[in-house]
């Protein structure tokens, strides 16, 4: 019935209220954790992350796919290690002046080209120091096959409209020639 034990019994209860708090934000921390690894293991676009030191932390089944690792160990090992093509390396270590120009890459796939746009985003610290890069790949395949049928059709009817064009031309120049 003292001060003493009266205040003992505060700070018990404070220790169990923050025992509690604590266990409570960790539940919150894993849930929050469990539905970002959700989000992108169900992205249909490869995504990787990677730590400042290209440490590969993160892959959905579409990059797992695409760098052909189903059956090798992949998760804590440098994009050196698990990255076979030269092309597809480049572009997806830390950004540098030739592959931020050209985001495309192109990636012979299963007997055919296949076209990918590169995005990538950096999460920094709050320091302002980059701790994750986080980088997608867009299959653009589609569209670079729909770009190259509007080129084909293009210089075909570009082809068609010349011939008769030309005959009309020449023509007319033998007309003219005829007049004088």
């Amino acid at each position: 019935d003292d001060e003493i034990a009266e205040l003992e019994s505060e700070f018990n209860k404070m220790t169990d209220r923050l025992q509690a708090y604590e266990a409570l934000n960790v539940q919150q921390l894993i849930a929050e954790k469990k539905k970002s690894e959700s989000l992108v293991q169900t992205m249909p676009n490869p995504v990787i992350v990677t730590d400042r030191e290209e440490c590969v932390l993160l892959l959905n089944k579409a990059a797992v796919d695409l760098l052909d690792l189903q059956e090798r160990p992949w998760q804590g090992r440098l994009l050196d290690e698990i990255v076979s093509q030269d092309g597809l390396l480049r572009h997806l270590k830390t950004p540098t002046a030739d592959t931020a120009e050209d985001p495309v890459i192109l990636l012979p796939r299963d007997g055919r080209d296949r076209y990918y746009q590169r995005s990538q985003v950096p999460i920094c610290n709050t320091e302002g120091e980059m701790d994750l890069m986080v980088t997608m790949l867009e299959d653009v395949t589609r569209f670079k096959e729909l770009d190259q049928l509007k080129t084909d059709f293009l210089a075909a009817v570009s082809h068609e409209l010349r011939t008769p064009l030309t005959s009309v031309g020449m023509a007319i120049d033998i007309l003219l020639q005829e007049l004088y």
